[in-house]
Order: structure tokens, then C-alpha cells, then sequence
């Protein structure tokens, strides 16, 4: 997945004025389907960053024409980002087991939260 094909964004988030790298958010695409995701550092854990690039990432998918859905997953133990996702709209919609693999913790496979953006883009119907 590229930029090239349009298929996957990422941006670095850095903090106006100091220009410090503080996280990053981005998305894959397939079909209109977009998967949203960001890590910050703990250091900025808590101060508004994650609401306010989700927010501004769904922001920028809703506008393409080709969205017809927006998603994106968390480990079922965090809490905080589950929080970011529904501050940002999104709903909580299904626990799935062992549903990704944590790769820094030991290859962990981790339930996860599955959460939709409630969207009906002009392409809907998934």
C-alpha cells in the first residue's frame, strides 16, 4: 500500500513552535473502506493531541468521494484510546478475540474493540 495508489496516509504530528515530534495518525484504504489509526507518546498522553488528529483525519476522509466507510480497532485494555476514538465520533460496535497481534509484546494476540465512524458517504452501502 502506497501513497501512489492511495491506499495508505501517514502523517507526523509535531508541536507548533518547538516543531517536536510528538506521534503520528494515518489510514489505509481499500474499496472506500478507510482504517484510521495514531500513537503518540506517553509524554502528550492525555492533553488532547489524539482527539484532535482523529478528528481532523476524519475530517479529510469524509471529504473524498470515494469514502463509503471509516473504521479503525483498539486493544480491548486501552481504555484512553477508546476514549480519543469516541470523542471523535466514532461508535463502539463489536469486542473481537485475539483480533491483531501485539508486536511489542511478545507477538500477543490481543482482543480488540472494533469501532465504525457513522458516515453515509455517496458511495455507501457496505
Amino acid at each position: 500500500m502506497t501513497w501512489e495508489d492511495c491506499s495508505h496516509f501517514a502523517y507526523a504530528i509535531r508541536l507548533r513552535g518547538s516543531n517536536r515530534l510528538i506521534g503520528g495518525c494515518g489510514c489505509t484504504q481499500q474499496d472506500g473502506i478507510f482504517q484510521v489509526g495514531y500513537i503518540f507518546s506517553p509524554s502528550v498522553w492525555g492533553q488532547g493531541y489524539g482527539t484532535e488528529a482523529c478528528t481532523g483525519l476524519v475530517a479529510a476522509i469524509r471529504s473524498n468521494p470515494m469514502t463509503r466507510k471509516i473504521t479503525s480497532f483498539v486493544d480491548a485494555e486501552n481504555i484512553p484510546s477508546m476514549r480519543v476514538l469516541e470523542k471523535s465520533g466514532f461508535i463502539r460496535t463489536e469486542l473481537a478475540p485475539k483480533y491483531f497481534t501485539a508486536i511489542n509484546q511478545n507477538g500477543t494476540k490481543k482482543d480488540a474493540w472494533l469501532f465504525n465512524y457513522p458516515f453515509i458517504g455517496l458511495n455507501s452501502g457496505v
